[in-house]
């Protein structure tokens, strides 16, 4: 039996896969932050306790073995290349907010900045080799992610309707979080019920020393610019976002929870119709619609007490007005009038919507616990 054949045949157990990249890397120093295990060994018991473990278990494992060859990868690169570690992030802009409020138009928008630097889709999912300014529009990982998107969208085509799949648009920091088994992005494709209820419940230490180290990764040999982030599952997190980025800046976006819902459940239901759309247990739109209210829920609720603590910078407790987003502009773009142009109407729809946003998901939630 092969080593791949071994692995798929029985649970999933984090000793064989961790072994499994390090006999495909050849590495074995996996750095001093192991807190990523955390949320590995959440993940692979979530995947076990479902009934469809079996349908699960190779297609996780080649998932997560890809992610461990890649931490193994990174680990061995700043051992041999210091200067990467030393290289800093500074002024971050980052985009977060509920899924489905326009967080994606608004990042896009944000990234056309020449003075912007998003990172990328293919070079989030493949960061390894380190990807070079010489070759970054040329670069074969970009047709290998290309190819994958294609195959995402032939087995659910509706999602071209719903999000752009283009190797060469700005990516989440929640794909770029996976690299730490703290992220959503595993239970819009696998469901994994508890993994998605401790990943709402508890703030996993190191997410952020991960985020860091691959920005690092990418800025090393890239091209070089204001970082400009996006990730709805920020919101859950804002303490200890602002904790790894002090100096950075934040835009919240906001829309009516009820319309969230429906539409990140819808979805999340066609990402899973890709490859599990005869697994019942998968795919209950009730159940989604569930998951998605009780995970961004908690997350709405939690950056709401963010905003109120002083050692954050996500004050005002309102969204900020044009005129602010404007001054903001002009302090960190090189395409002032572009930029607050673009933004201005956005603004304005933020400020009507955010506090009867909030205010329907706290009755909501109160309605559920009574």
């Amino acid at each position: 039996m092969t080593a791949k054949a071994e692995i798929d045949a029985g649970p999933l157990d984090e000793g064989r896969l961790l072994a499994a990249a390090e006999q495909r890397t050849g590495l074995t120093d996996w750095g001093d932050d192991l807190t990523f295990r955390v949320g590995l060994g959440k993940l692979l018991a979530a995947v076990e306790a479902m009934g469809t473990a079996a349908r699960l278990r190779p297609i996780v494992s080649a998932h997560v073995i890809r992610l461990l060859e890649t931490r193994l990868r990174l680990v061995d690169d700043g051992r041999r290349h210091p200067e990467i570690l030393s290289g800093r992030i500074e002024r971050p802009l980052i985009v977060t907010g509920m899924p489905r409020t326009g967080t994606t138009w608004l990042y896009e928008l944000l990234a056309l900045d020449p003075a912007a630097r998003a990172p990328l889709d293919w070079e989030v999912q493949r960061p390894w080799p380190a990807p070079e300014a010489a070759t970054f529009d040329t670069d074969p990982r970009i047709a290998e992610i290309e190819a994958e998107n294609r195959a995402i969208l032939a087995g659910a085509p509706e999602l071209a309707t719903m999000h752009n799949w283009h190797a060469k648009l700005p990516q989440e920091c929640n794909a770029i979080t996976t690299l730490h088994f703290a992220s959503s992005n595993f239970w819009a494709i696998y469901s994994v019920p508890d993994y998605i209820r401790w990943l709402t419940e508890v703030r996993p230490e190191g997410v952020f020393n991960t985020h860091k180290r691959v920005l690092q990764q990418l800025q090393w040999k890239g091209p070089k610019g204001r970082w400009t982030l996006k990730s709805p599952p920020h919101i859950l997190m804002l303490d200890e976002l602002v904790e790894a980025y002090p100096d950075a800046c934040l835009i919240q976006t906001h829309r009516d929870p009820a319309k969230v819902v429906a539409s990140l459940a819808n979805m999340i239901r066609s990402r899973r119709r890709e490859k599990f759309s005869n697994e019942p247990e998968m795919m209950d739109p009730k159940a989604i619609a569930r998951s998605v209210f009780d995970h961004f829920g908690a997350g709405l609720e939690r950056a709401a007490q963010s905003r109120r603590n002083p050692k954050t910078t996500c004050k005002p407790a309102r969204a900020p007005s044009s005129r602010q987003v404007e001054t903001a502009w002009r302090l960190g773009s090189a395409n002032t009038k572009f930029g607050a142009r673009l933004l201005e109407e956005e603004i304005r729809q933020i400020e009507q919507q955010r506090d009867a946003a909030e205010a329907e998901l706290g009755a909501a939630r109160r309605t559920k616990s009574t």
